[in-house]
């Protein structure tokens, strides 16, 4: 039986990408919480509890910032992170 070599496919520019959508869009909806609160960035930081550079990164879209720094500063709006079923591509990849 001849094995049959499988071309590799670019997984991490995939992986980045999805990465960057979820990022951009934390930083977008804490972005917006913090205008419609009326907060500045280090008053934001203040409350929760966490770096004024920290809250810089987490709206410029970082996509390696801290799960824990992430949770309190959306506790700041009563807010929290949740999983939710993403639609699938077409090419059947189903991330796991």
């Amino acid at each position: 039986m001849a094995i049959r070599k499988i071309p590799n496919r670019p997984r991490a520019p995939i992986k980045r990408e999805r990465e960057s959508r979820v990022a951009q869009e934390l930083a977008r909806q804490v972005r917006e919480l913090r205008a419609k609160n009326q907060l500045g960035q280090a008053e934001l930081a203040d409350l929760a509890g966490v770096g004024r550079r920290f809250i810089s990164d987490l709206e410029g879209g970082k996509s390696t910032v801290r799960l824990d720094a992430v949770e309190s500063v959306l506790t700041v709006f009563g807010k929290t992170l949740h999983i939710v079923d993403a639609p699938r591509d077409e090419g059947g990849d189903s991330g796991i």
